[in-house]
């Protein structure tokens, strides 16, 4: 009986090693994803930072545009009266 107690302690106690080693393993894992998350939340972030400065950016452009549309117009109409004027006393 001695022999066999014996045996059930070493077994016991490589398995309690074994399991051990898995916790460690399991934890260092569980450490990684972490990190992994903190990286994907951190470039999340930064992406939707660009995506809101890229509106305003456009924002600003449509502005300009309608600005210089409204100029180039405002050219032609003048342009036009001056041919008008000219062109009429020919």
């Amino acid at each position: 009986m001695t022999d066999t107690n014996g045996n059930n302690r070493v077994t016991l106690a490589v398995l309690g090693s074994k399991l051990d080693h898995i916790v460690t393993d399991i934890e260092e894992i569980k450490a990684t994803v972490r990190e992994i998350q903190e990286e994907r939340y951190r470039c999340e972030r930064e992406h939707n930072n660009r995506i809101s400065d890229n509106r305003d950016n456009i924002t600003k452009v449509s502005e300009r545009v309608g600005i210089f549309a409204g100029l180039n117009a405002l050219f032609a109409a003048g342009a036009s009266i001056v041919a008008a004027v000219f062109g009429g006393n020919t």
